[in-house]
């Protein structure tokens, strides 16, 4: 009997050694839990699965950042409402006030600059385009070309978007060519562009429209300006309603 007690005595001690040396050991907490800033995160599944960094008041509604991987500023990726998926499964840079409303920015691997990408689905699918400051505001502003068929893997990428260009709805949708600053302003402007449009250029109604031409720097501007143009337009030309449309001339 005497033997039995030591022997539990010591089975005793041996665990409390071993919960004393894994009380011990450090625990990384860091390594595993992202930053989350304050008023952010709050919704149904807003954060599950997010590995990447949030700022303040941020990723707020429902499926907002699920499973989002990238760096989002303050004030970014909020649904509204019942609004969700700002942010779901982005990978990308969001910076401040950016990527707000419903699936503004779900599947973007982009940066996303400031106050840029506000509307639904703005730049749903931004698919390795930089989109820059104060760019793709409007419901359908900027979001990806997709391939035959509707085929989701098979999306085109975007051009690289400036600073102040693509503000409207639909405005630079299923855009694959690169956008000057100050450029594509107004409903479906550059809608379905496939050609380089320089600074201050196609702003207007429908300017651009299934663009396939060049078109230099402060071209371009006004209702229907250049649409379906497919020649090569200089800098300072065809500014005005339906300039140029249906061009195929190289005035450059």
């Amino acid at each position: 009997m005497h033997t039995l007690t030591i022997r539990i005595g010591l089975l005793v001690l041996a665990f409390c050694a071993i919960g004393l040396v894994c009380a011990a050991q450090p625990i990384n907490v860091d390594a595993e839990q992202p930053q989350i800033g304050e008023g952010s995160c709050s919704g149904e599944l807003a954060c599950k699965g997010l590995t990447g960094t949030v700022g303040d008041n941020s990723c707020n509604g429902f499926e907002a950042c699920l499973n989002a991987s990238g760096t989002i500023g303050d004030g970014s990726c909020n649904g509204s409402c019942n609004e969700q998926a700002a942010c779901f499964y982005s990978s990308g840079e969001v910076s401040n006030d950016s990527c707000n409303r419903h699936s503004a920015c779900p599947l973007s691997n982009a940066r996303v600059g400031d106050g840029s990408c506000n509307g639904v689905v703005a730049c749903s699918r931004n698919f390795e385009t930089s989109v820059g400051d104060d760019s793709c505001n409007g419901d359908a502003a900027c979001p990806a070309r997709i391939g035959i068929d509707g085929c989701l893997a098979c999306i085109v990428p975007n051009g690289p978007i400036g600073d102040d260009s693509c503000n409207g709805a639909v405005a630079c949708s299923a855009n694959i060519e690169s956008i000057g600053d100050d450029s594509c302003n107004a409903e479906q402007a550059c809608f379905f562009n496939s050609g380089p449009v320089g600074k201050r250029s196609c702003n207007g109604f429908f300017a651009c429209v299934e663009n396939s031409g060049s078109v230099g720097k402060r071209s371009c501007n006004g209702e229907e300006a250049c649409s379906n143009n497919s020649g090569h337009i200089g800098n300072r030309q065809c500014n005005g309603f339906q300039a140029c449309k249906d061009n195929t001339a190289d005035m450059s």
